[in-house]
């Protein structure tokens, strides 16, 4: 987990601090070659791959440590590497390759080194990167030490059973004369992979792109495309540009440099993708293989999701956790347009651990909505609770598929307004949520300054709100906005909070005016009759007179609109 505070952190601006951000990439066979996601140990011995010029480049081998049998996953326990090597003569002066398996990184590394290995590169259990602890032995490791995906580890294990791959671990800075680059965590792509049609859905392109060689360019072209359901719908192109050798341009909406705004005005649904490229020009790029980044999105008419989407769902392919209590999982939202359509529904998709016999029956799942005053603050001053509703897990059964739940009570957002959409647990030892974890974000973080996925934890008692999941940002929350549970709802929309309640309720609502609130019990006695004026998003009414128990508050506004709700009182 990223370990940023986010009251600690406010970023305006890309800037060159991240300019120097390690490679992985696969140099040779040709087929697989190109840069791979990573992350990579920065323990007190091993290299400093933010340093220009610091890197590895060899052939890869994998370890074998002569263990039996194979790992949870199917992979060989001998090539997790947890005991001393059997096979020095394979793994000496080369790259190691592991699979993560029950032992720590540092002692696979060391066992890796003691080999005579360069570097080792751990391939993970999960479609996605971790940050890695060191452990009892990293404080021993001087070698490299790298971590890709369970994807990308199958697609070179693969082609080493066809013969050599040859991989660059590093910092290439300055190597080559001609070799511009872009990277993922410095381009903005779609704020939501799956977006709904009513919403805004423009946004600004934008891109940081950096010289890595020793050659200044003056003639470098950027340019951005994006291709819609019925074929082109956007192409823009900045330049000539000149950027001086080690320099980089910040290609934003304000700076001298810009692309337009996306902007379509109406979306049609469909797939579109999206592309940045660079062109030298008359110059040669020496290592072509950071010169264009694509991104994927979708347009629909029911779900907004930071996930992909695929066969009516959003995408799940990861499930991280480490809680031990409240496990909160949540994207954040804001839109010009978020009023136009309610939330009516959403889908998610629970795992469970289950070691040990653990069952999720009966557990409860809740879905928070909050509404946030400051964009870089996560805590009690920039946060208040505008909406909260649970469902209940039925079985096991229900592990790692995709869940639709209707709302009882559909949820109006306001236009402009910042928010925090959330799932959360009780029992964050048992349950998590899944992820996409094929979509990467940390670019619009870069540019925008709001954490796009952030997590609550509660370890031993300290809940934090963290920036989110390194290597996995991209909850499968998708939120249904409108849909078939319209035909359920009211004239006009209304929720409560806190509900249940104990003392206070605000009744939440876009309509500005008088209204007249009646509460009734469920046997149909009146109990409450409010005149009100509804100004500032609702209203507040005390409520602590009421016995404990379920309450209809039935709200009829002056324009002749009604709407009823339920509301619990503890």
């Amino acid at each position: 987990m990223k370990k940023y505070l986010l009251s600690a952190i406010a970023l305006a601006a890309l800037t060159s601090q991240a300019f120097a951000q390690p490679t992985f990439k696969v140099l040779a066979p040709a087929s697989i070659a190109g840069n791979y996601t990573f992350s990579w140990a920065e323990w007190s011995q091993t290299p400093d791959f933010n340093t220009a010029g610091v890197f590895v480049e060899d052939t890869l081998a994998f370890v074998d440590d002569g263990t039996p049998g194979e790992n949870a996953q199917g992979n060989p326990l001998a090539q997790e590497g947890c005991n001393q090597l059997i096979n020095p003569n394979d793994v000496n002066t080369q790259i190691g390759v592991s699979y993560r398996g029950t032992c720590q990184f540092g002692t696979k590394a060391l066992n890796a080194q003691n080999a005579g290995a360069v570097a080792l590169i751990i391939i993970n259990r999960d479609p996605e990167t971790i940050a890695m602890g060191e452990g009892t032995d990293g404080p021993n490791v001087t070698i490299p030490v790298v971590m890709i995906t369970s994807i990308d580890g199958v697609t070179v294990k693969d082609e080493m059973g066809n013969g050599d791959v040859v991989a660059f671990i590093g910092n290439k800075q300055g190597l080559n004369a001609n070799d511009m680059s872009a990277t993922a965590d410095q381009a903005l792509i779609k704020p939501f992979a799956t977006s709904h049609s009513s919403l805004t859905n423009s946004f600004n392109p934008t891109i940081n792109v950096r010289n890595v060689g020793n050659q200044d360019q003056t003639d470098v072209t950027v340019t951005c495309t994006i291709d819609g359901p019925a074929g082109n719908v956007y192409t823009e192109s900045v330049g000539p540009l000149t950027v001086a050798a080690g320099g980089e341009v910040y290609i934003v909406n304000g700076n001298p440099n810009s692309f337009p705004d996306f902007d379509l005005g109406t979306y049609p649904v469909g797939d579109y993708n999206m592309s940045y490229s660079i062109d030298l020009g008359a110059n040669t790029d020496e290592d072509p293989s950071d010169n264009l980044l694509e991104s994927t999105f979708t347009i629909n008419a029911e779900y907004l999701s930071k996930a992909g989407w695929d066969n009516g769902a959003p995408i799940s392919t990861s499930y991280p956790s480490n809680s031990e209590t409240v496990y909160t999982s949540c994207v954040t939202f804001r839109d010009a347009n978020a009023s136009v359509q309610p939330l009516t529904g959403y889908m998610f998709s629970p795992d469970a651990d289950t070691t040990g016999g653990g069952d999720i029956s009966g557990e409860e799942v809740f879905l928070r909505i909050l509404e946030q005053s400051d964009s870089s603050v996560l805590d009690a001053t920039s946060l208040t609770e505008v909406f909260s509703e649970p469902t209940f897990l039925s079985s096991n059964a229900d592990i790692r598929q995709t869940l639709t739940v209707d709302l009882q009570t559909p949820f109006t957002f306001f236009d402009n307004q910042l928010y925090l959409v959330c799932l959360e647990t009780q029992n964050g030892t048992i349950v998590s949520f899944g992820y996409d974890g094929g979509i990467n974000y940390d670019g619009n973080f870069a540019v925008t300054g709001i954490f796009q996925a952030p997590v609550q934890v509660d370890q031993g008692g300290n809940v934090q709100y963290y920036s989110g999941w390194t290597g996995t940002n991209a909850p499968s929350l998708a939120m249904r906005l409108g849909g078939a549970s319209l035909d359920e709802v009211a004239d006009v929309q209304i929720g409560a909070f806190p509900n249940p309640t104990s003392d206070n309720v605000s009744i939440r609502t876009s309509f500005e005016g008088n209204a007249n609130i009646v509460v009734t019990d469920l046997n149909g006695r009146i109990v409450m009759n409010e005149e009100v004026v509804l100004a500032g998003g609702g209203v507040n009414l005390n409520v602590a007179h009421l016995d404990a128990g379920m309450y209809v508050f039935n709200v009829a506004l002056d324009n002749g609109q009604t709407s009823r709700l339920n509301v619990v009182k503890k």
